[in-house]
């Protein structure tokens, strides 16, 4: 596990073009009313009708900034940013760089790459049932490291294992509902050292954003984050 507490963010500027896309770029989007606007007018429209307030902020700047950082790299308006949904969901640009969102608790980020990348974000105090969700959602080998941990120990290594998961579905395109099984995390004295899905090596970088939530970002090819931006 990796902090970037100690990384130097850089504010991004529209005025100050990014750095070339060599590896990945991770981007932390700020709560805010100059993201909320650059929604489109779909995505104004579903946001507007999310009745929580920090929620229907919290949906804004996420879809408003990630627009934003996608206008980084394209060279267009983030409004006109068309961004398509592949068969299962998975957002993407017909000509752009790939990426990837996350979001949770008023924590927004998104991955950038010239590669196909997922990312994952989790509160590491979200209540689970570990046992219970990892008898559901995972395969046997997996189901196996439970037996004998107490409720907390169990906890902290669903959520390891989960955010893992997740971002590796995220990368395949195929989901939670039709991947999750398949994704499988490769541990070596207990600490995650790469991930498989489908028979495919997956690439596997686990960190902690800021305090109190875990990352996980999954890559077919052996990247490294390059750059830090916040917006």
């Amino acid at each position: 596990m990796s902090s970037l507490d100690a990384l130097t963010w850089e504010d991004f500027s529209p005025d100050a073009p990014v750095a070339e896309l060599d590896g990945m770029h991770l981007w932390s989007v700020q709560i805010s009313d100059e993201n909320a606007v650059c929604q489109s007018a779909d995505e104004a429209s579903r946001s507007q009708a999310i009745q929580d307030e920090r929620t229907r902020g919290n949906q804004a700047a996420s879809q408003g900034g990630l627009r934003r950082v996608l206008s980084a790299y394209c060279g267009e308006a983030p409004q006109d940013i068309a961004i398509e949904r592949a068969v299962h969901g998975k957002p993407y640009l017909k000509n752009g760089p790939e990426f990837n969102l996350s979001h949770t608790r008023h924590q927004i980020f998104v991955i950038v790459s010239k590669h196909a990348v997922g990312l994952d974000i989790e509160a590491v105090d979200r209540p689970v049932r570990a046992v219970e969700l990892a008898r559901k959602f995972f395969g046997p080998e997996d189901q196996c490291l439970f037996d004998g941990l107490g409720e907390s120990a169990a906890s902290a290594l669903f959520l390891r294992l989960w955010v893992c998961k997740e971002a590796m579905v995220k990368l395949s395109g195929d989901g939670v509902y039709h991947g999750l099984r398949d994704a499988r995390v490769i541990l070596a004295d207990g600490q995650i050292i790469g991930g498989e899905y489908r028979g495919r090596t997956v690439h596997l970088w686990t960190f902690q954003p800021t305090e109190g939530f875990l990352a996980a970002v999954a890559s077919w090819e052996k990247e490294h984050v390059k750059c830090f931006f916040r917006l």
